[in-house]
Formats: structure tokens, sequence, C-alpha cells
């Protein structure tokens, strides 16, 4: 049960919060500028309403609370979006990861002793290129797919799809450059062929120093840009971003209605 001292104690607080921020305490009794619960009127027979209504929110209190909803919500399917993509975006680094490394350690001198040999060292080598491609194609794409959120995420993009200058290069080894999109596609006869018949070209072109090796690298540098590859909520939410925290923080409608009584207390003194 609040105390005549304590409600003094308000009060006066709200008093010098209103004179401190340009607000009128009461308003309509001829004071100039705003004021901070309404008029007196209003205040004694709309409450929390009143309060809404004088701070633009709007003469309903449920304005607020869907307000805050709604703003939670928001939130709520920012950090989802952020969750999954970091996910996507771990996977897809580590999975390239190995594969880029499993084609760069890979045995291109397919002929062996036996024609046995040679057809398994063929299937593995070819098995290596394509593990290698599949991971390369869906690293573009979910780059892509997160190209709208995110210029760092386009940037991304086309830094891993940007192999159309080797192009004429790789397709001595049966491997196509989509010119649009970047991604890579395999002639399985070409390729073995090329294999069987000139494995160190394809080595050069596909291994440590060639495709394998540079994609390694890019891996690295998208791992460096991890935190800064999806927008913060700030950087999504922009100017909005603090108004977002203040609806959503713990105790706000608590707070509101707070106010509201005390504009309530003020009625009778005012």
């Amino acid at each position: 049960m609040p105390t005549i001292y304590s409600m003094t104690q308000a009060n006066y607080g709200m008093y010098r919060f209103a004179q401190k921020s340009g607000y009128s305490l009461s308003g309509g009794m001829g004071t100039a500028g705003n004021s901070l619960f309404g008029t007196q009127s209003s205040r004694a027979s709309k409450g929390l309403p009143s309060l809404l209504n004088s701070q633009g929110f709007g003469s309903n209190a449920y304005a607020l609370m869907n307000l805050k909803a709604n703003t939670r919500a928001v939130l709520k399917s920012y950090h989802e979006a952020s969750d999954d993509f970091y996910k996507t975006f771990d996977t897809a680094m580590n999975s390239l990861s190995k594969t880029s490394a499993a084609l760069k350690n890979t045995n291109f001198n397919v002929t062996g002793a036996t024609e046995a040999d040679t057809k398994k060292n063929t299937e593995d080598a070819l098995k290596n290129v394509k593990d290698f491609v599949s991971d390369y194609n869906d690293t573009i794409k979910m780059f892509g797919d997160y190209s709208d959120v995110s210029s760092r995420a386009s940037g991304m993009e086309k830094l891993f799809g940007d192999a159309s200058y080797k192009a004429d290069t790789l397709r001595q080894v049966g491997i196509t450059v989509n010119s649009t999109s970047g991604t890579l596609s395999i002639n399985d006869a070409a390729l073995t062929k090329a294999l069987k018949e000139e494995p160190n070209r394809v080595e050069n072109i596909l291994g440590k120093n060639g495709l394998a090796g540079a994609t390694e690298k890019k891996v690295d540098f998208a791992k460096t840009q991890r935190d800064k590859i999806f927008p913060s909520a700030q950087q999504m939410l922009g100017p909005n971003y603090q108004r977002a925290l203040a609806y959503t923080s713990a105790g706000s409608l608590t707070s509101m209605n707070s106010y509201a009584n005390v504009g309530t207390l003020l009625s009778m003194f005012f």
C-alpha cells in the first residue's frame, strides 16, 4: 500500500521528468507545451488509453499490447532466420572444406597394375570430383538464397561462383561452368578420358594448385567473415531497433501502466 510520502515522491519525480522533457505535467489548464498525461478530463475518464493517446499510441490500450506482440514476433522471426543461416553456413563450409581437401589429395594417376585397379582408381577419382562439385554448387546456391538480405552474402555468391575465367581450362577435363550462376557440371566420359590420358593435367587443373586449392582459400576467407555475412538485428531494423527493444523489454507494459496510474493520481491534485 503506497504511503502519502511515496506518492508525493512519485509525483515530484514525474514533475521533474516532465520539466526536463519539455512537457507540462497536466495540460488543459492554460499551460504552454505538450501534456505528459493528456488533459485532466481525459485522464479522469480514460486512464491508460489517455497516456497512450497523449504519446501518440492511439486511444486503445490494446494497441500497445498488439505492438509489443508484433514486435516480439518480428524479433523472433529475425533470430530464427539468423540461426538457420548460421547452421546452413557452417554445414556448407564444413562440407566444402572436406571435399576440397579430398580432391586436393586425390590420386589422379588412375592407371593401375590391373584393369580392376584402374577401374577402382578411376571410380575413386570421379567420386571425389563429384562430391566436390556438389558441395561447391550447394555453397553458391546457399549464398544466393541470402543475397537479397545481405550484400556480403551476395559478394560471397560472386566469390565462389567466379570460375568463368577458368571455363576453357576446366572444359579440357570435362567440367563446364554455368556462365550465369557459376555452378559446375561434369561430363563423366570426358573426365574419365582425361584421367586416363592426361592425369597430370587433370591434377594441375583440379588439385592443390588448381580448383581445389583455390576453393580452400575461399572457404577460409568465408569463415573469417562468418559473423559479418548475415546482418544484425540493428542493421535489419535500422532506427526502429532501439524502439523494438524498448517495446519488448521486461516490464514495458507495467511501466506504461504505472505512468498512467500516476497520471490518474495527479488528477486528484490538478
